[in-house]
Order: C-alpha cells, then structure tokens, then sequence
C-alpha cells in the first residue's frame, strides 16, 4: 500500500509558492489587468486550454506548456525536484519554464539525450540553460529548495494527459531506463530560458527532439495582457493576439 502524502509538506509548500510568485515578474499584476502566455495554432500546431501547445510531427506527438511561478506548487511534489534540505523561503528565478512532453509514436526506441530546444525573438536566439548552469547562477539561499539540474533530466510520463493541472507528479513520473524512450511512451523534462525583454510580444520555442536542426518543430506563443475591469474592459479575442 502506497503511503499517504504528507499534507503538512503540501500546506508548507502551497505557501512557499505564493510568496514566490508574489516576488516574479511573470506573475505580478496591476490592479484590473491580467497577463497570459497562449501558443499561436498553426497547419500542425493545436492550442489547448489556452495555454499548451501540441504538434504532432516526425512521428512524435509533442506538446510545450509555460509554466508559471503558482505551477510549481504541483511540479515539486515529485521529489527529485526539490533538495532535501531546503530553506525557509522559495523564490523561483525570473526565467522562461517550458514543459516538455514526447510521446514517441514510432515503433522504435529514441534516444532522449539529443533532445534539444532553443528559444528566439526578434533577432535574438537564447539555448537552453543547463540545469548546473542555473545551479551555479542562482545560488541565494531562497533559491536552494530548487535541485535545477534535476528540472532537465528526462522523465518517463506515466500520465495520458500532459498539462500541467491534469499530472499527479509524485504518481506519475520515472525514471528512463537505458536512456531510450520506449515506443508509445512519454517523457518530461522542464527545461528553462533567460527571461525575454517585455517589448517583445511574440517568441518561438524550437525542438529538436534527436538533435538535428534539420528536424525541428516550431512552437510561437504570444504574450499579452488585457483589463479585467474599469471603462475600457475588454476579454482580448484570437484577433487581437499579435503573431510572431
């Protein structure tokens, strides 16, 4: 029989993320506006919920979702992702958090080592942090409840459903034996980017899930924001996201 889960930690954790997202730029909020991160649907791009993004190509079926500073109250309940000693506080970074899911739909094995991602607006190209890079950068004690190299290594997903909200991570992620993605499974890894400048609304999340640039799959995202009162409230529709 399965322990129960501790709902001390839970609690504990549920208010180490509320401050932290209290402290990000990503989720700050003025009065009467709110903020979104939406994919940009395309001839093999399917936007879900508002918010994750699925594209199935090269046999695959790939879905990328941002993920904001309140996520990480349910991502740390898988436990590799957080360090054993942990600190009073959390603060999460101020980057760019993608999640990433492959479900291999090819009738053979793939290796997930080569998976690679970048990250482009306007003329800019940002890689992918490493996770001992994010180690070495954020070193404050308000950082240390986060095990970041942990966040990049591939996980098997046990889970159908890939969103965020939908995945019990302490249920449903593993490990990947021999480093090979086995047919009709699923991966997930957090992978993380430098924080993109305000003034640039459109950005693009390129993967490449053997390595090779010649194949890749495109994700674009929108970043807008919208009153949600006051005389000039307004829900913003499909038009109004600007493209990439």
């Amino acid at each position: 029989m399965k322990p129960e889960k501790n709902p001390g930690f839970h609690r504990y954790l549920a208010g180490l993320v509320l401050a932290a997202c209290a402290l990000a730029p990503s989720c700050s909020r003025s009065p009467g506006i709110d903020r979104a991160t939406v994919p940009v649907e395309s001839a093999y791009v399917e936007a879900r919920e508002g918010r994750m993004a699925v594209a199935r190509a090269l046999g695959l079926t790939v879905s990328l979702e941002p993920v904001a500073p309140a996520d990480f109250e349910r991502i740390l309940d898988y436990k590799p992702y957080t360090n054993k000693e942990h600190s009073a506080t959390l603060r999460i970074p101020p980057l760019e958090f993608f999640q990433l899911v492959i479900q291999n739909d090819r009738g053979a094995p793939m290796l997930v080592s080569a998976v690679g991602t970048e990250l482009s607006y306007g003329k800019e190209t940002l890689k992918r942090i490493p996770g001992k890079d994010l180690a070495a950068r954020f070193t404050s004690p308000a950082f240390s409840f986060l095990n970041f190299p942990a966040f990049e290594i591939p996980r098997r997903l046990a889970s159908a459903k890939t969103g965020i909200a939908d995945i019990d991570y302490d249920d449903d992620l593993g490990e990947i034996k021999d480093g090979n993605l086995a047919a009709g499974d699923r991966m997930l890894m957090i992978v993380a980017f430098d924080w993109i400048p305000v003034a640039h609304r459109g950005f693009r999340v390129t993967v490449r899930p053997e390595g090779d640039p010649k194949k890749s799959i495109d994700f674009d995202f929108t970043r807008f924001e919208y009153r949600t009162k006051g005389e000039r409230f307004k829900k913003p529709e499909k038009q109004d996201k600007e493209p990439y």
